[in-house]
């Protein structure tokens, strides 16, 4: 068994979780959780760390045993803490301390051979080498010419690709703005393409990828238009509250949508999932809610029903 530990503030939850689902298709309610497969979660926005579950327990006493009782061994190891949602439990270094008792080997903090973690959430208890970590670049991509006040935040937009496209698929943004989402695209590996109506938007969004060394892939185009065929695609629609959906701006580009990808995700000011499902034919995997300042945020994760 594998544990995931989720790093995102609270209004970002239901995003990390529905990312961990991308990532190992399980689920959970919580900060922490179980998949019975490890996965390199490198690219991952919300995803801090991925942990083999060597001992296990509802207590630190339990783990403990555990640990003892399969004779955990590692040479030249150090334990760091997982303790998410829970506030500063460990108020002292006693749970390292029986922990590291627990297991044959001598420790080494500061240049250890194995990296173990301590996770604590509700009861479970849980001790192991952490098998991969997230590389955390987003905020590099941070460094860019253009901006755009309405665009996605960065680390939203990493998870947002996360959760419909992987290494080597293809990918479009076909209102790609200053290119945020087609940067953290290019960025994972993915073969992203990104077009806008505006030519001065196009135009930015080039500069932005060059500035930061990635592939141009820009062009000017109208997204109702567009036509191909790619793995996935993300779209972060206009946030006019008065816009008609299944007519007018949103049901061209929604309908567009369904004739080039199998997948997507899409942000809108409202729950659309209903519309999704019932106008275009797409079923909604997800729907996760994320507070903005003044708004609420609704990403739909949608495949195409046949």
């Amino acid at each position: 068994m594998y544990a995931y530990v989720l790093a995102a503030p609270h209004f970002h939850l239901g995003l990390a979780q529905a990312e961990f689902c991308a990532f190992t298709g399980c689920t959970t309610t919580g900060r922490i959780g179980l998949a019975p497969v490890a996965v390199d979660i490198s690219r991952a926005a919300f995803i801090s760390s991925c942990v083999h579950v060597a001992a296990a327990g509802t207590s630190l006493d339990e783990v403990c045993a555990d640990a003892r009782a399969k004779g955990l061994a590692w040479e030249g190891f150090h334990i760091q803490t997982f303790c998410p949602g829970e506030g500063s439990l460990f108020t002292s270094l006693e749970p390292i301390i029986r922990a590291a008792d627990a297991i044959a080997g001598r420790p080494n903090l500061s240049s250890p051979r194995v990296r173990l973690a301590l996770i604590v959430s509700g009861d479970l208890w849980a001790l192991g080498p952490i098998i991969s970590t997230y590389r955390s670049d987003w905020p590099a991509h941070e460094r860019r010419p253009h901006f755009f006040s309405g665009s996605l935040p960065t680390r939203f937009s990493r998870a947002m690709v996360n959760l419909v496209a992987s290494p080597g698929n293809t990918l479009i943004d076909p209102c790609c703005g200053v290119g945020v989402a087609l940067i953290e695209a290019l960025a994972c590996g993915v073969e992203a393409y990104g077009c806008d109506i505006n030519p001065r938007m196009a135009a930015q969004a080039a500069e932005n990828l060059v500035s930061l060394g990635l592939p141009q892939r820009v062009f000017v185009a109208d997204a109702r238009g567009i036509g191909g065929r790619y793995d996935a695609a993300v779209l972060d629609l206009p946030y006019g509250r008065n816009v008609g959906v299944g007519k007018g701006l949103y049901g061209d580009l929604l309908g567009t949508l369904r004739t080039i990808t199998r997948r997507g995700a899409i942000v809108a000011a409202r729950d659309l999932s209903g519309e999704l499902e019932e106008v275009f034919g797409f079923g909604v995997v997800h729907h996760v809610e994320v507070p903005k300042t003044t708004m609420v945020r609704h990403l739909h994760v949608v495949a195409a029903v046949e």
